[in-house]
């Protein structure tokens, strides 16, 4: 009987980083979606739509006025969207001058009309939905 229930801790055991593998990913790609349908709404323009749907430490880091002006002029020298594919995508407890907490940082490869760019999306969980903490395009 003793055997047994060793064995059965050892599949429990054995099975515990699967698990949390799978919600890890996920997390990563619910992440992903919600940062594909946040930069869509910079994609269309809609600075004032994204600044909302934003997290708290998004909104509490600029004004949607500065946001709007700010997004506008790191935008326009790359011109229409033609592709955006997900380079890379990690979850972290903690990120530098941040509050802890369930961040996601995706690296997308973007194709502009007018050039490529690589743009960083920093998803938070907030009040139990992923948003937008950090956009950086370059």
């Amino acid at each position: 009987m003793q055997k047994l229930y060793k064995r059965l801790i050892l599949v429990v055991l054995a099975a515990l980083p699967l698990n949390l593998a799978a919600a890890d990913t996920a997390a990563v790609q619910a992440a992903e979606t919600a940062a594909r349908q946040w930069v869509s709404m910079v994609d269309r323009g809609d600075y004032q739509a994204s600044w909302q749907a934003a997290a708290s430490l998004f909104q509490s880091g600029v004004s949607a006025q500065q946001w709007a002006a700010s997004a506008k002029q790191a935008r326009a020298p790359f011109g229409t969207l033609l592709s955006r594919e997900l380079r890379s995508a990690s979850r972290h407890q903690s990120l530098p001058g941040v509050a802890d907490g369930d961040y996601v940082v995706l690296v997308f490869d973007a194709q502009y009309q007018q050039r490529a760019a690589t743009e960083t999306i920093t998803q938070q969980f907030e009040q139990g939905a992923w948003k937008t903490a950090g956009y950086f395009i370059r």
